[in-house]
């Protein structure tokens, strides 16, 4: 069987010409498609990153909740030891499709209480009475 050069691109019974067709069937369904995600369909989590509030509100939070946090003094070292594990954290609160205040309220002190096993461990390794 002998194959011509450009078979597989263009179809042999000459269908191109119901092209301009097949596009203006598509015009009803592509408009219902976008009304829906204009007007019915939920907001991207994704957008949230360009609201620049939400990043004053997640920094005051966390302020607040490390000052508070186990009575210690604050200390430095120990903030910057955590620091990478908590910035994935506020990037994660400030894209939450969730009411902000409620998510903060009710998850930052977990998240800080996961943290605690290795605040303490950096600060008893740092400790100038530590065995180690």
């Amino acid at each position: 069987m002998d194959k011509k050069r450009g078979s597989a691109v263009r179809p042999a019974d000459g269908s191109t010409r119901r092209l301009p067709l097949f596009l203006t069937g598509l015009i009803f369904p592509l408009l219902t498609v976008f009304f829906f995600k204009t007007n019915v369909a939920a907001q991207s989590d994704l957008t949230r990153p360009l609201d620049f509030s939400r990043y004053g509100l997640i920094a005051a939070n966390y302020l607040r909740e490390i000052w508070d946090f186990g009575g210690w003094p604050l200390s430095q070292a120990l903030l910057a030891l955590i620091a990478l594990q908590q910035a994935g954290y506020f990037f994660i609160y400030v894209i939450t499709p969730h009411d902000l205040q409620l998510h903060l309220d009710t998850s930052l002190v977990r998240l800080l209480y996961q943290t605690y096993p290795l605040t303490l461990f950096t600060f008893f390794t740092l400790s100038k009475n530590s065995p180690c």
